[in-house]
């Protein structure tokens, strides 16, 4: 369902009435003030308390800040680039061959599949702390559980892949590539 632009207007109007913001007079709108929602907050008594908490962890925040924009930008970068490798056909069948297979040396396969669950988890992880923090949290969710071996693999790569948003978004991205979009049957 797609929000109409009025629509959308409302809501955010509405939104802004309930902070305490008052929009003024207008086509359709009374001049009124905004009601107060019963909630009062004083933000000098803690600003100061969060502004030297904050002082007194500076690095910490410096290094968060840091990391939060290199997930931004690499998720950016990697998760369109992922998507678009992955083949046509790879969501029809749950037996399909694996690029672990192909490596014959118990070492190196060993070393191959550790080094791939942990980016897939560290995928994972960083797309569900980009569902509330700058990011493309479903696709890196995908690109991660992709990548990972689990019991059930084929079942929720392929739930996450139905939902209409994502499918687009990903058919999209792989038209833009000039790849073949991707199949189920």
């Amino acid at each position: 369902m797609t929000r109409s632009p009025t629509r959308s207007l409302f809501w955010f109007s509405a939104g802004l009435q309930a902070c305490g913001f008052s929009l003024g007079s207008g086509p359709g709108r009374a001049s009124r003030p905004a009601r107060p929602i019963g909630v009062d907050i004083d933000v000098s008594a803690w600003g100061p308390q969060l502004s030297a908490w904050l002082d007194d962890r500076a690095p910490l925040v410096w290094w968060l800040g840091a990391v939060s924009i290199v997930t931004f930008v690499g998720s950016l970068m990697l998760v369109p680039w992922l998507i678009v490798r992955i083949p046509p056909e790879y969501f029809v069948n749950p037996d399909r061959p694996t690029r672990a297979r192909a490596i014959r040396h118990p070492v190196l396969r060993a070393f191959f599949l550790i080094a791939k669950n942990l980016l897939g988890a560290a995928l994972i992880l960083s797309g569900i702390s980009m569902l509330i923090l700058p990011g493309q949290g479903l696709l890196t969710i995908l690109v991660g559980a992709v990548l990972a071996n689990y019991p059930g693999k084929f079942k929720v790569e392929r739930w996450i892949v139905t939902r209409p948003r994502i499918f687009k978004l990903i058919n999209r991205l792989r038209s833009y590539a000039g790849h073949a979009p991707l199949s189920f049957e």
